[in-house]
């Protein structure tokens, strides 16, 4: 049993540096949402400013 914790402890760690790293093998499911996220976002500005210009258009505001 206590063969196995220092072995878990250093798989652990390991895991942590490579996701804190950045390296291919770990997160590359974490590092996907990022450009989603930017995209959604400013996809959801240009709506906005869209349906603001069609409401000064319409004389709405």
């Amino acid at each position: 049993m206590q063969r196995d914790e220092p072995d878990f402890k250093r798989q652990a760690f390991l895991e942590i540096e490579r996701r804190r790293r950045g390296t291919p093998e770990a997160g590359k499911i974490d590092s996907a949402p990022a450009p989603r996220k930017l995209w959604m976002w400013l996809l959801l500005v240009l709506l906005g400013v869209i349906a603001l210009w069609a409401m000064l258009k319409a004389g709405v505001i």
